[in-house]
């Protein structure tokens, strides 16, 4: 999740209702691995539904803070529209659709007044800008005028931050070190409570029983795995880790990625000269509705293409010396880890998810520093990737003597199917059963 979020996260929230249905396994697993991030973050959860809710409680009691967001749906209706004196452009962009009435994609309904923030007026430009808190405070359903905070906000305990009945600090309180010391303090206490309870979080497992997952539980759960991963917008993608090309915040510039006809014509050019192809990055659709209102998720890919040459491979150091240098830590690395890749084998346009197969019937041949991965199981939309079949025991990748604890050389190609496409590989530290 660092690789995808970063490692200074202070809340982080979960919305893939639509995507994730009623697989629980899923927000089980990702309220597990947001726990594991070096800052703890507290989790939000956007979604109504209660038992997603019950599984992301349980975190608060190993430690990790949380909250619901009490009027699932209603996002549009209270942010704040703009003094009517005020000018939208002053903005960004993507704030700028957000007026009741106008005519942008991302217009939502309006309370039976023309403002969406309140059914009265609107709040003034300088809260907005300056008091976060205030604003905060009312999408929490909270009055910052009453100076009081109920005790627990739907997971967020109060008093363990503001003291007794929920008393709302004053600013003299909030900026003295005696505040600070005490959320240190319960941070501290937490940091503690969440590394002893890693043993006893419940697994919730998937309605379908998947191999792969069992398999994997206890290194997801329990272990820090490092992602090489294409997706955008992610952390190593902005910050250059996934080429090395130097990004630019100023104007927006970073690695976008190629065109896959360059990447496809490059293959078989090196492929000509018996080269092996290092995997490009690979620049998805960027073609998208209302692209000019915000800023869309992309599903960019490493790319993989079927050659002549039988010598030829495709290959990928995961993770590479950037995204090792960014993401391992100390005390944290393993030379024995499980590896996950996200992957789809297309014909044409037309693409599957985690079709890879084993033996004779494998459209691609994977190897790992060398060694034939030879039995796969899929977790989800992914694919757990193992040297050799369950019966001898062998699920993990030892690092190879001399190489970095936790680093890789994959080498792929194709055999029956065109190419494939890879959003990401995970390397996880393996943990055998307790």
């Amino acid at each position: 999740m660092e690789a995808v979020y970063g490692s200074d996260v202070d809340v982080l929230s979960w919305e893939f209702g639509m995507i994730d249905s009623k697989n629980y396994w899923k927000i089980a697993l990702w309220a597990v691995r947001a726990g594991n991030l070096p800052n703890r973050p507290v989790m939000a959860l956007l979604d109504g539904d209660t038992k997603r809710w019950d599984i992301f409680q349980d975190m608060e009691e190993y430690g990790v803070g949380v909250f619901k967001e009490i009027k699932f749906g209603h996002h549009l209706w209270e942010l704040p529209d703009y003094e009517e004196d005020r000018n939208p452009p002053d903005v960004p962009p993507a704030l700028q659709h957000f007026v009741c009435n106008s005519p942008s994609v991302e217009t939502g309904q309006c309370s039976y007044t023309k403002y969406k923030y309140a059914n009265t007026n609107t709040i003034p430009q300088s809260i907005v800008e300056d008091e976060a808190p205030g604003v905060l405070a009312s999408r929490l359903e909270i009055s910052p005028a009453q100076g009081k905070l109920p005790r627990d906000v739907h997971g967020v305990n109060t008093q363990r931050m503001f003291g007794p009945a929920g008393a709302m600090p004053s600013s003299t309180m909030l900026n003295s070190e005696s505040v600070l010391d005490s959320i240190n303090s319960a941070d501290d206490k937490d940091k503690q409570l969440w590394a002893k309870s890693l043993r006893n979080i419940p697994k919730v497992v998937p309605k379908t029983k998947s191999r792969g997952f069992d398999i994997a539980w206890n290194s997801l759960y329990r272990s820090n795995p490092s992602c090489s991963t294409a997706l955008l917008p992610s952390e190593s993608r902005f910050n250059g880790l996934v080429t090395g090309e130097k990004v630019i915040f100023a104007n927006g510039t970073y690695d976008s990625g190629r065109i896959v006809f360059f990447a496809k014509e490059r293959s078989e050019k090196r492929a000509a000269k018996g080269k092996n192809v290092t995997m490009e990055l690979i620049a998805d659709n960027r073609e998208r509705p209302c692209s000019e209102v915000v800023e869309r998720d992309y599903n960019d890919y490493f790319f993989v293409w079927k050659v002549d040459s039988h010598k030829v491979w495709h290959t990928k150091t995961i993770p590479n010396k950037a995204e090792y240098a960014a993401f391992a830590k100390e005390g944290q690395l393993s030379k024995e880890n499980l590896i996950v890749a996200c992957l789809e084998t297309c014909v044409q346009s037309k693409c599957t998810r985690g079709m890879v197969g084993s033996g004779k019937k494998a459209v691609a041949s994977i190897y790992v520093d060398d060694v034939q991965a030879t039995y796969i199981e899929s977790i989800d939309r992914c694919t757990l990737i193992m040297p050799s079949s369950l019966s001898s025991k062998k699920r993990s990748w030892t690092s190879k003597a001399g190489s970095k604890p936790g680093q890789y050389e994959i080498q792929i190609q194709m055999r029956s199917r065109e190419s494939m496409r890879i959003s990401s590989f995970v390397v996880i530290p393996f943990i055998s059963d307790w």
